[in-house]
């Protein structure tokens, strides 16, 4: 209980930062990355309760909460995953799972441009 406030606490900054800033939607579960982003942060909605999506790049490779990258990080709860990917590789993304039907991908990062 005490690590899960520890947990809120540190992640509630990017969640106020968030809030009516750079929200894109999805298209059938999918979202684009320009190649130009170097690190990208956001989060992804599901319906209650159910398990973490699985993110699956634009080469084909899955990434699970459980098993993914080193330049991915990870946070899930019941209805909720947030999701850092440093050098995202570039194109389209897509999330599998029980993704809420209003969601949109909310950035929780400003988008850092290559170069």
């Amino acid at each position: 209980m005490l690590k899960r406030l520890w947990i809120c606490l540190a992640v509630w900054p990017l969640f106020a930062w968030a809030q009516g800033n750079d929200q894109m939607t999805w298209l059938d579960n999918r979202f684009r990355v320009d190649p130009t982003i170097k690190q990208v942060s956001f989060m992804v909605k599901r319906e209650e309760p159910s398990r973490p999506v699985i993110l699956v790049a634009p080469d084909g490779s899955k990434y699970y909460s459980s098993r993914h990258p080193k330049n991915v990080s990870w946070y899930s709860e019941d209805d909720l995953d947030i999701i850092s990917i440093d050098s995202p590789m570039a194109g389209p993304w897509q999330a599998i799972g029980r993704v809420s039907q209003d969601n949109r991908i909310t950035l929780l990062s400003k988008p850092s441009l290559n170069g």
